[in-house]
Parts: C-alpha cells; structure tokens; sequence
C-alpha cells in the first residue's frame, strides 16, 4: 500500500456521507462552497459542515499524492463488503480535483459502460461521498465515493459538461 497513515488520521475525526447529483460526464460537483449539512439533519454535533478553498488546497494535495484513483462504487458496498461479503465493484474511478467558484469537482471521472448505461437510464441519479471532518466541521479528506438513490444534500450541481 502507498499510502501513509498520517498521525491526525487517529485524532477525532468524524466519517461522513453526503450525496449530489451525477451524470455519465466526466466531472461531478463534489461539495458546494461554503457551510452545507444534509436534508436528513446530518451533521448533528455542529451547526454544518464547511469547505472554502484554503481547507481544500490541503485536500486537494492530499488526494493527488495518491498513486491509485479513487473508486465509485454501487450502494456503499466499499463500507459493506466485510459485513455482507459481496464483492466491491466498480461503477467509475477518479483521480483529479478541482476548486472552482462554487465547490469542489471531480474533473477526470471515468464511469465504467454498465454506471454508464445504468446513469443514463436513470436507474442510479446520485454520487454518496465519504469524508473526513475534524471536530469544527471541516472537511479534510475525501476517501471514496458511491453511486446511489437516496441523496442527503439538495441542490449540489451535478455533472456537467465543460
């Protein structure tokens, strides 16, 4: 594995969920600028959660000093497979960032052809993110992503074209 644990990965850091829109294009709104918590009241021990772009500077070196992209998977399975054992597949894969007026994005997504089809038949419509938030509610690592039905913020801009 070439990732290095840093020492503030075991400090209180909280794991969170959050989820937008997405299309089969090869970019998807991350999170919006600013403070944003989910419709289902999430997070529920600070006011929001919050992302401006000096916090996202330091994530956006973090991610691009991984030597691996990082995986989209069906219904959150990465977090599940050791409980249900099914297998983790992939829906698409991503390595690149980039700040923009209104958020992050991933820039270079690739979707396999079945997320694909499956994305334009609008048999899947939304992106579940799992982060890392410090106790003062900023994000501070983006560690894998899922496509899903049951979207926790409203009103992220999904894919689009550029």
């Amino acid at each position: 594995m070439n990732r290095k644990q840093s020492k503030q990965d075991h400090h209180s850091f909280g794991l969170a969920a959050c989820v937008i829109s997405v299309t089969p294009n090869r970019e998807i709104q991350l999170f919006p600028l600013g403070e944003f918590r989910a419709i289902d009241g999430r997070p529920k021990d600070v006011p929001h959660w919050y992302i401006d772009v000096a916090l996202t500077a330091n994530l956006i070196a973090e991610f691009e000093s991984r030597v691996n992209r990082t995986v989209v998977d069906y219904e959150r399975q990465t977090l599940l497979s050791a409980q249900n054992g099914q297998p983790t597949l992939a829906a698409g894969w991503f390595g690149k960032l980039e700040w923009r007026e209104s958020g992050l994005f991933a820039i270079d997504e690739k979707w396999t052809e079945r997320a694909s089809q499956m994305i334009e038949a609008g048999e899947y419509r939304y992106i579940s993110l799992f982060l890392f938030i410090t106790k003062d509610r900023a994000v501070t690592r983006l560690l894998h992503a899922a496509l899903i039905n049951n979207p926790a913020l409203d009103g992220v801009d999904g894919g689009r074209s550029s």
